[in-house]
């Protein structure tokens, strides 16, 4: 940016820092599938209402049902793969398949995590749980803190 002869630099504007917040997309989280469904237990055994839980079930069971659908693709792939090093066709490799299939399950379970996620913070939220407490009046908190305030200059 050109300053003009006539603008200054003003060195007490607050500057623009960029946080690592400003990137909206969750993070992957990366989770084995035994830390998952650990997780998605934890989730279902603390949840506050039937609604929560039965959500998170929904959730276990579309996990469980996408990774059979995959296996039994996979066993027929797999199938084919050893017809294929019978007839001596040409393939890829077997470990660029593994990797294929790695990458593939971990997609699934960041999706699947994301899911739980956002189904949690939907019914779990501390906000939430603040606006549904019993709180007194705005007009008692400051009465409360006059309180506090008088007896801290007696004090002194």
């Amino acid at each position: 940016m050109k300053k003009n002869p006539d603008q200054r630099e003003d060195h007490l504007a607050p500057t623009q820092i960029p946080s690592s917040n400003d990137n909206k997309e969750v993070e992957k989280a990366g989770l084995t599938d035994h830390e998952l469904r650990n997780r998605l237990d934890m989730i279902n055994k603390y949840s506050r209402t039937p609604e929560e839980s039965f959500g998170i079930q929904k959730i276990q069971k579309e996990y469980m049902e996408e990774l059979r659908k995959r296996e039994e693709v996979r066993g027929k792939v797999a199938l084919n793969y050893s017809m294929s090093v019978e007839k001596e066709l040409l393939r890829a490799p077997y470990e660029q398949i593994q990797l294929g299939y790695e990458s593939q399950d971990q997609e699934l379970r960041d999706d699947i995590t994301a899911k739980a996620k956002a189904h949690y913070n939907t019914n779990n939220s501390l906000s939430k749980d603040f606006r549904e407490s019993k709180q007194p009046e705005p007009s008692l908190f400051k009465h409360s803190f006059d309180k506090a305030k008088y007896e801290r200059a007696m004090d002194k």
